[in-house]
């Protein structure tokens, strides 16, 4: 019984550590775009068009699919004469640990990216 009770919690922080992972891939992608595209100085933009637009694609690829993850985990349930509930998709492990260490991998690009890039140009 105590067991069951565990595997019951584990499954609902399964899908809330999902939503956050994916939400903060969501983010930190679309500041790493920002902070590649949004300076004309910058070396992609000297790359041959194929190698700049592969890019520029898998990197909105990954931050809709992150966003569409992080909407598409939550449904609501409604009954006729009891409230609506909130269920949580359920998610495989592997996945979501996939997803915990991406979001930390996008983070620090993004956080090197700007450190690198932005702070160092205003002390150079």
């Amino acid at each position: 019984m105590k067991n069951l009770k565990k595997k019951k919690r584990m499954i609902e922080i399964l899908p809330i550590a999902n939503i956050l992972a994916n939400s903060v891939i969501c983010i930190s992608m679309t500041l790493f775009f920002i902070l590649i595209y949004g300076n004309e100085n910058n070396a992609v933009h000297r790359w041959p068009a194929l190698h700049h637009w592969v890019l520029k694609i898998s990197l909105v690829t990954v931050i809709a699919a992150a966003f569409w993850n992080a909407a598409n985990s939550t449904y609501v349930i409604s009954r006729t004469r009891q409230p609506e509930v909130l269920k949580f998709i359920e998610v495989p492990v592997g996945e979501v640990v996939m997803n915990i260490g991406l979001a930390l991998l996008f983070s620090w690009a993004a956080w090197f990216h700007w450190r690198f890039f932005k702070r160092g140009r205003k002390h150079g």
